[in-house]
C-alpha cells in the first residue's frame, strides 16, 4: 500500500500507531525516534504517509511535518487535545493533517487512507510538474540568449529568435543547447 514513516519518541505510542497503520493496510512501516532521523529518511526515500507523534526530543515536530509536506507524502501530525486548535491553525495551511488521539481509531484510519490517496495524486502530478518547470527554464535560457544577441549583435528580437532556431537546426541540437552556446560565447 506504500511506505510509511512513523516518527515517535515514545515506545508505547510507536506500538499503538504502528498497529493502527498495519490495520489500515500499510505493510512497510519505518519507525524513527527523532526529527534528525526523520529528516535523513525523508531525504533518500519516497513515503506514501508520514505520521509524527509529538513531542519529539529535539523539537515539537512541526518542522519535520513541514519538511515532509514538501514531498508527495501525506502527513499526519498527532498532538495532544489541548494543542489541537493552535496546531491545526498553524499546520493545515502547510498541508499537514492534525490528529488528536481523542478523535478515535476509525478517524485515524480514514485520515491515513485519505493521505494515501493524496500521495497517489501528488505522485502522478510530480513528473508533469517537473517537465513544465524544465520547459520554463528552457524558455528563460533562450530569452537570455536572445537578449544577448539583441544587445551585442544589434538585431531585432524576431531575428534573434530565428537565429537561435536556425543554428540549432543546422547543428542538430536543441534550442536550449544553442542558447547555452550563445551564453558561453558572451561569457555569461
Amino acid at each position: 500500500m506504500g511506505k510509511v514513516l512513523l516518527v515517535s519518541h515514545g515506545e508505547k505510542n510507536k506500538g499503538i500507531f504502528a498497529g493502527l497503520l498495519g490495520d489500515a493496510g500499510f505493510d512497510e512501516i519505518i519507525t524513527v525516534t527523532g526529527s534528525r532521523q526523520a529528516r535523513q529518511c525523508l531525504n533518500g526515500n519516497e513515503f506514501a504517509l508520514v505520521v509524527i507523534v509529538t513531542p519529539l526530543p529535539e523539537e515539537y515536530g512541526c518542522e519535520v511535518a513541514k519538511a515532509a509536506a514538501q514531498t508527495t507524502a501525506g502527513v499526519i501530525l498527532v498532538v495532544k487535545s489541548e494543542h489541537e486548535t493552535e496546531m491545526a491553525r498553524k499546520m493545515e495551511p502547510e498541508g499537514v493533517f492534525v490528529f488528536t488521539p481523542g478523535m478515535g481509531k476509525k478517524l485515524f484510519m480514514q485520515a491515513a487512507r485519505l493521505q494515501q490517496v493524496l500521495h497517489r495524486r501528488l505522485a502522478k502530478a510530480a513528473p508533469q510538474q517537473a517537465k513544465l518547470e524544465q520547459k520554463l527554464e528552457d524558455i528563460r535560457l533562450i530569452d537570455r540568449a536572445k537578449c544577448l544577441l539583441i544587445q551585442y549583435e544589434g538585431i531585432t528580437e524576431t531575428q534573434a529568435h530565428h537565429h537561435i532556431e536556425r543554428e540549432a537546426m543546422n547543428r542538430r541540437i536543441t534550442r536550449r543547447e544553442m542558447a547555452e552556446i550563445i551564453l558561453q560565447n558572451y561569457d555569461i
